[in-house]
């Protein structure tokens, strides 16, 4: 988290100090991050520039609901569904709700919405538009890092060079698609999340499947999803100027 931060912060400060295109910024950052964590990587382990697997590396703990069992019917699939996630499955879930009560219960909330949709209103009412673009920035690295922690110490113990493997771009997708809303955002990461593990399944037991379309079904969603947000964005457009 402290590491996302600080990339945030780096973010803002070309971004709203320097007067840099934000896009542009976000690339920038992208590529710092892709090579600084392979030289840390190379300072860690002595040389090696692709994996820590001879760096001991904690995990994050499971959580296991073995009472969902003893529910009739329903119990093992529940189990089965729910069971033996980390603890950030389950920070992610209730981050959801903390986020959306946050945008839209409270006044931090309103402030964070005002200064990216229509800054002009909030900076004729006295709020300081690049400090809370600022802090928005911050904590979105934050969650970033937490991503970050999922990905190396649950589902791999460990890093391992680009391992992300254009995540953060699907997780760009799945905002846009839940209409920038947290639910929203969380129902399309779940979409998304289906289909990366669809392709799993089917690479395992269609041996011969071509193993590059297997790989693309994510990214290939993706690509209908960001059309289908676009369609959906012109046809409201269209509304509102009819």
């Amino acid at each position: 988290m402290s590491a996302g931060s600080a990339l945030g912060l780096m973010m803002a400060f070309f971004h709203l100090r320097m007067r840099a295109d934000i896009i542009l910024v976000g690339f920038a950052v992208n590529i710092v991050a892709t090579g600084g964590t392979v030289f840390a990587l190379s300072l860690a382990t002595g040389g090696d520039k692709g994996t820590s697997i001879n760096l001991v590396s904690k995990a994050i703990p499971a959580v296991n609901l073995p009472f969902l069992r003893d529910i009739p019917v329903v119990g093992q699939p529940l189990h089965g569904m729910l069971s033996g996630h980390s603890v950030l499955t389950w920070f992610a879930f209730a981050s959801v709700f903390g986020l959306w009560f946050f945008l839209y219960r409270m006044r931090g909330g309103l402030w964070l919405r005002a200064v990216g949709e229509y800054p002009a209103a909030p900076a004729a009412a006295g709020i300081k538009v690049d400090t809370v673009r600022m802090w928005g920035l911050i904590a979105s690295g934050a969650f970033a890092g937490l991503a970050g922690a999922q990905l190396a110490m649950f589902n791999y113990v460990g890093f391992t060079r680009d391992m992300t493997a254009g995540r953060g771009f699907i997780a760009l997708g799945a905002v846009l698609l839940g209409a920038r809303h947290p639910v929203g955002a969380c129902v399309a990461a779940l979409l998304f999340g289906f289909f990366d593990a669809l392709s799993f399944v089917i690479a395992t037991r269609a041996q011969n499947f071509p193993a590059e379309l297997i790989q693309a079904m994510p990214f290939a969603v993706t690509i209908v999803a960001l059309i289908f947000f676009a369609w959906r964005a012109q046809k409201a457009k269209a509304l509102r100027g009819a």
